[in-house]
């Protein structure tokens, strides 16, 4: 019924604007994504920061902030989890464990969840680091999602550079930023959208798919 797949935005009539089904943010790593933006014209449409940087709020009212330098990511991960003041000291130890860990491979049958438990990663890492990335790298809860699909990309963001693993948020609705503009462009390919008819077959020609029935 709409473009995007699950990137697409929605009217909500009580708050009369529209909100996103989802992501809400993307990796400066997701190369796939930014090339696909670069070609509808709308990557320029993005708050982006030059590196990764999380700020929270807590319960009792006090505030931190996780934030890398510009050095390359392997190199500023370490040193800012060290200077973290959220977690207890023996907690960043921990993290720093966790993420030396998250190097190797994993069962594929283990979502997040078991990842966290198996590694020592309860608690405090949990709490400031592997949730929030989970929630913002995947828009899910670590149980529902699998523990190789998010290391793996979680590899890839801070495996370079720094601005790999800043964080992107969308300054439009994400209707605007794909949907709207892949009409815009598929149409002007020559391309016939039908939107909310149910696809009975496809048309594949020297092995790639040219048309849906």
């Amino acid at each position: 019924s709409h473009l995007g797949g699950r990137a697409f935005s929605f009217e909500d009539r009580s708050l009369g604007r529209s909100l996103d089904n989802g992501p809400h943010v993307m990796l400066g790593c997701y190369a796939r994504m930014r090339a696909l933006l670069q070609r509808l014209g709308t990557e320029d449409r993005f708050e982006r920061d030059a590196t990764l940087r999380l700020a929270y709020r807590c319960r009792d009212g006090g505030a931190h902030t996780l934030r890398l330098s510009r050095w390359p990511t392997p190199l500023a991960l370490p040193v800012a989890i060290l200077r973290f003041s959220g977690m207890p000291l023996r907690a960043r130890w921990r993290a720093l464990r966790g993420m030396v860990s998250a190097l190797r491979g994993t069962p594929d049958s283990w979502s997040l969840e078991d990842w966290i438990e198996r590694r020592g990663q309860a608690g405090a890492p949990r709490d400031y680091l592997w949730d929030p990335l989970c929630l913002s790298i995947m828009n899910a809860a670590a149980a529902d999602i699998s523990a190789t699909l998010f290391l793996a990309t979680l590899r890839r963001a801070f495996g370079g550079r720094a601005s790999k693993a800043a964080i992107w948020i969308p300054r439009d609705p994400w209707s605007s930023m794909l949907g709207e503009p892949a009409r815009a462009l598929l149409e002007h390919e020559g391309a016939v959208l039908r939107l909310g008819h149910r696809v009975r077959g496809m048309t594949i020609e020297k092995g790639a798919v040219t048309a849906l029935n």
